[in-house]
């Protein structure tokens, strides 16, 4: 069973990769908050529902961090998307989760990138200034565990989008998710970017996501696979993500993962990464090996997990 799961998962990584060659190139508005946050899930497919930082619970999963193997979350991120093109953005970000009670978590998370600088001309066709576009999202999460299997949450994010001196939105955006786990698998389900991009001529990416993930373990290696498909609201597209991780013991991870969904935010791309762990410290690394139109985008995460195991020793000493 095992095997059959693990071949179906290759497969379609590998029918992904064979389409990411091309891009239908879908006009949207706000893109931006589709990208992932943090390199796990950027490796993993861009499957951040099911698979991304704890620390960015409030742009991933709100409902997940109360599940947390740890006191508190802390990562920062730093990348650049689609690099070596007009359209290149330097990604920035910083997240931290912890728990205020047993049941109770919350958590901020900050997420920037900045574009490349271009001449403003005037009506006689002479450059008279430069602009510089960026994106901003600055999000804030809670999350209650209802019962040991089951956890709500929900956040909110402020943005900014500033393309270019005529073009510049602010607003809102509400996400909120439901998860459940038992021994047998993982589930979440999420309903994301609710209300931004009000008054757009474009499609935003608010979306309704469902995911799946299930982890096994073998002595000191563990492998983890996931799945997760959404369901664009005003575009009706469709987005699925795939994902595995292998690791050995707390120490090492490698991670591949596929996005399929041309015409969504973050089209058709594979990606790939590895991390290293030691006393709670994590370094991990994505990177998009497709060509369109993410290609060579990657992402460095450094984390840190204040352990429960540890600080309950900490507190019987």
């Amino acid at each position: 069973m095992r095997k059959k799961v693990l071949t179906s998962i290759l497969l379609g990584l590998a029918c992904i990769c064979a389409q990411s060659q091309e891009y239908e190139g879908t006009l949207w508005s706000l893109p931006f908050l589709s990208q992932p946050s943090d390199a796990v899930s950027l490796s993993l497919g861009a499957c951040s529902l099911t698979g991304g930082s704890n620390a960015y619970a409030a742009f991933n999963n709100p409902a997940a961090a109360v599940f947390s193997e740890g006191v508190f979350d802390l990562a920062a991120s730093a990348g650049i998307f689609q690099p070596g093109k007009s359209g290149a953005e330097q990604n920035l970000s910083l997240g931290v989760s912890g728990f205020v009670s047993e049941r109770i978590s919350i958590g901020i998370a900050l997420q920037s990138a900045v574009g490349s600088q271009y001449p403003v001309c005037d009506g006689n066709g002479y450059v008279s200034s430069y602009f510089t576009p960026g994106q901003l999202r600055l999000g804030v999460s809670a999350a209650w565990k209802v019962f040991s299997f089951l956890s709500l949450g929900a956040s909110g994010s402020f943005y900014s989008q500033d393309l270019s001196a005529q073009n510049a939105l602010r607003g809102f955006a509400l996400n909120a998710s439901v998860h459940l786990h038992t021994s047998l698998i993982d589930a979440d389900i999420a309903a994301r970017n609710l209300f931004a991009g009000l008054g757009s001529k474009y499609p935003v990416p608010s979306e309704a996501v469902a995911g799946i993930s299930k982890r096994l373990v073998f002595s000191d290696f563990s492998v983890k696979t996931m799945a997760e498909a959404s369901y664009f609201i005003e575009s009706s597209d469709i987005r699925t993500g795939i994902g595995i991780e292998a690791g050995w013991k707390d120490f090492a991870r490698l991670r591949i993962g596929g996005n399929y969904g041309a015409s969504s935010p973050l089209a058709d791309f594979l990606s790939a990464g590895l991390g290293l762990g030691f006393r709670g410290v994590s370094a991990d690394l994505a990177y998009v090996l497709s060509k369109a139109p993410f290609g060579n985008s990657f992402l460095i995460t450094i984390s840190y997990k204040l352990d429960k195991k540890w600080k309950s020793s900490k507190e019987e000493q």
